[in-house]
């Protein structure tokens, strides 16, 4: 019996340095796989949320330090476009991890 050998898969991924006080911003306007974001830039006290579309897929909570990261490692699909969605008076950066689905070029 031959010994099965198992490749790592990798993801690669594109970004999105976003700043929140921008309010509502369309990160990827078409289908793609979100993995994940982290805070470079401490959050005011207001939530910011990552969408699908008007799907609330993610969190960050009222004044996130910098380093918190929310990693999704297999991803969550979108499938309508990825968007995040600070309160109207939210400050601080975040930095957006996504792939384009096959068909679609950033």
């Amino acid at each position: 019996m031959g010994v099965r050998a198992a490749d790592p898969v990798f993801q690669e991924a594109t970004y999105s340095v976003q700043d929140v006080s921008n309010n509502v911003t369309i990160i990827y306007a078409h289908p793609c796989i979100y993995y994940g974001a982290v805070v470079t830039t401490v959050l005011s006290a207001a939530v910011v949320v990552v969408q699908d579309g008007s799907t609330i897929i993610d969190a960050f909570a009222a004044s996130s330090a910098v380093g918190t990261l929310h990693a999704l490692p297999a991803g969550i699909r979108c499938d309508t476009n990825l968007t995040i969605n600070p309160d109207d008076a939210s400050t601080g950066i975040m930095t957006v991890y996504y792939r384009p689905l096959a068909g679609f070029t950033p």
